[in-house]
């Protein structure tokens, strides 16, 4: 696998497209306020997304992500954001998190299967959200 390293310029041509591949809904580029996005797999053919908000020199919030039709639900998604975290920690960040749906079990399990924990939560648009936080040296450093 490969990750390709999208700048945030870059990203906004390709967001729509993404968001329509991997949820079914059109999100306008310029909606997106990320320092950069990942796109992995293999040659030229995407399996995953990820946005990227760089919070300060040692932190990250992974803003949005998902898999491409190609290999959802082959029990991939877990390798693929292992190596989105190992791609992250090569670029010397020491925090990462991300908020998810607290009704989003996949997400939760990805997050936990990783090592993230849960360290908070809030409400946005009637929305219960669970912040998930990987601090480096724990089990996922890879």
């Amino acid at each position: 696998m490969q990750i390709s390293f999208i700048t945030a310029e870059e990203w906004k041509e390709m967001a729509p497209d993404a968001h329509v591949i991997s949820f079914a809904c059109r999100r306008p580029g310029d909606m997106d306020r990320i320092s950069f996005a990942l796109i992995g797999g293999e040659e030229k053919t995407p399996h995953y997304f990820v946005t990227v908000r760089e919070l300060d020199s040692e932190s990250v919030y992974i803003q949005h992500g998902g898999l491409f039709p190609l290999i959802k639900g082959q029990g991939k998604g877990s390798a693929c954001f292992s190596e989105i975290v190992a791609w992250l920690w090569g670029r010397g960040y020491k925090r990462i998190n991300f908020l998810t749906e607290n009704t989003n079990t996949p997400m939760i399990k990805l997050g936990l299967n990783n090592s993230f924990k849960v360290v908070g939560m809030r409400v946005f648009e009637k929305e219960l959200l669970l912040e998930m936080l990987l601090e480096r040296g724990e089990k996922s450093e890879s």
